[in-house]
């Protein structure tokens, strides 16, 4: 098989461990209705939908939380608790993007909003090997959307068929197959499923 020319991941669950339980402990938010919807209907609730096209900003996705909660969160707890979702890389991720990033082109396609955004930039320096993060919040698409797969290949300059993208949700690794990518599904939980899913030399 033909090798990529690029390689573009997602970063949700395939770069980084996500716990979308860790905001509710930290806000004592136990059984609450924003419990049920994080944990059942996040990604389909339209302010959140909003606020990772970057068309609702922070304070006002904020609000909407406030709406459904008994008791008003602080935006200072809000924001800890919220970056608080990103418990880290996975195990030995950072190794293998700096080896990757030496092998060929290194891009990131991911749906978040501005926080975690701005959380990742800040908090994890590997982030720099990605030559472009392409995100919902500066496009204004959500995958899995062929805009955003679209946009993509004509950004970086290259063929759909020529980007090997690497997701760990089905229907966006679908997505992106029908409009020409080489895309696998992740499963793993570390580096070293990524590395086998890749085929690269352990």
């Amino acid at each position: 098989m033909k090798k990529p020319e690029v390689l573009l991941l997602d970063l949700g669950n395939v770069v980084f461990q996500l716990d979308w339980l860790r905001p509710i402990h930290l806000l004592s938010l136990q059984e609450s209705k924003f419990e049920k919807i994080l944990t059942e209907q996040i990604q389909t609730w339209g302010p959140y939908d909003q606020f990772e096209r970057g068309k609702l900003s922070s304070d006002d996705f904020l609000g909407f939380i406030n709406q459904i909660c008994d008791e008003k969160i602080a935006k200072e707890s809000f924001i800890q608790a919220w970056a608080s979702l990103i418990v880290g890389y996975m195990h030995g991720m950072e190794e293998l993007l700096q080896e990757l990033s030496h092998q060929l082109p290194l891009y990131a396609l991911t749906n978040t909003n501005p926080l975690h955004y701005d959380h990742i930039i800040k908090s994890f320096p590997e982030m720099s090997l990605f030559k472009k993060i392409f995100t919902s919040i500066h496009t204004g698409f959500r995958k899995p959307e062929r805009e955003i797969f679209e946009l993509v290949s004509e950004e970086i300059g290259v063929l759909p068929g020529d980007i090997l993208y690497i997701d760990d949700c089905a229907g966006h690794v679908d997505a992106a197959r029908l409009f020409g990518y080489r895309s696998e599904i992740y499963t793993g939980s570390n580096a070293l499923d990524l590395r086998r899913l890749l085929g690269f030399p352990h």
